[in-house]
């Protein structure tokens, strides 16, 4: 069963007319639920259908207030990521036929075409909005993890526990892409590649990994020396690498970054000095925190003896075909 049943759960997230035909939304509403959700929650996911068609167990009826209050977080997801480029906002009203823009005539209000400018405005809010809440969802899962133990064989747990940069959260304290889900899930391969080609080459997978194993500790070398200056390093990093492929590009208001597609073909691309500066300013930011990184782990050695110091190696020129280090 699918989570949004009726108009009326819709309007607990957002205002719509009360005569909408809610057959015209309920195929957006069930894309939305089946295309993120399973892969956000895992076996949790599982878990709310079956409540969802069921019901409450008696194991967890005492849970249900708990579960009410996810319910909740989720349709709210699955509401803006649904309905991004149909709802309104400042002037802007929902019917059968789209989106309308209202103005005030003798005699009452008239529904009136919504300007291109409404139009994208409301794409991008709510499209905005319904990523952003997937963060919400995840951090009232990981408050109330046991209850939902469902999500602790998930791979959302798994890269939370994990990952150097787990979340959109921690991502924005290194570099501002304010505090977007979207643009932080568009960047996960990225952030990938600079793990892969940029840290794992600098300092050798087996510190590499040791760090993911104390990537949530408060205290200790891990802590002080390794992941702040690691995370700065990858954030900056990813951000160049997506520039490159995806044309990233940023937005006037300094904390938002684009990715051109399919909702945003009229976003005016940056000239390609302006890009290329961009891209340099973000790959030196990212090499200088790599060597930071670098510095603080020899500084510390006796704390990292995994600590593969690839850049200061000598080159064992043997085979001049060749530059390997020992």
């Amino acid at each position: 069963m699918f989570f949004i049943q009726d108009t009326s759960e819709i309007q607990k997230f957002i205002g719509i007319n009360a005569d909408f035909n809610f057959d015209i939304l309920k195929p957006h509403l069930n894309w939305a639920q089946e295309s993120y959700l399973p892969d956000l929650l895992g076996a949790l996911y599982d878990k709310l259908v079956y409540v969802s068609n069921y019901g409450y167990s008696q194991q967890d009826l005492t849970q249900k207030p708990v579960f009410d209050v996810l319910f909740d977080k989720v349709n709210s997801v699955i509401v803006h990521i649904a309905v991004f480029d149909w709802l309104s906002i400042a002037g802007i009203s929902l019917s059968d036929i789209g989106l309308h823009r209202l103005e005030s005539e003798m005699g009452g209000t008239t529904r009136k075409s919504a300007y291109q400018y409404q139009e994208l405005s409301a794409k991008e809010f709510y499209r905005k909005r319904g990523f952003n809440a997937m963060d919400n969802v995840l951090k009232y899962v990981i408050q109330n993890i046991t209850i939902f133990t469902e999500f602790l064989t998930s791979e959302s747990y798994k890269n939370l526990t994990t990952d150097i940069i787990p979340n959109t959260t921690i991502f924005n304290k290194h570099y501002n892409i304010g505090g977007s889900m979207l643009l932080f899930m568009k960047l996960k391969p990225f952030i990938h590649d600079a793990e892969v080609f940029d840290i794992i080459p600098a300092i050798g997978n087996t510190l590499f990994e040791n760090t993911k194993a104390n990537v949530n500790a408060t205290q200790g070398s891990y802590a002080t020396l390794i992941i702040p200056a690691m995370r700065r390093a990858l954030a900056n990093l990813a951000i160049a690498r997506g520039i490159e492929a995806c044309s990233i590009n940023l937005v006037e208001d300094g904390a938002r970054l684009i990715v051109r597609d399919s909702f945003n073909s009229n976003i005016e691309t940056i000239s390609k000095p302006d890009l290329s500066k961009l891209i340099a300013v973000c790959r030196n930011t990212g090499e200088n925190y790599l060597g930071l990184l670098c510095s603080n782990i020899r500084a510390n050695i006796n704390q990292f003896p995994s600590f593969i110091d690839s850049r200061t190696a000598p080159l064992d020129n043997t085979d001049k075909k060749l530059l390997t280090f020992y």
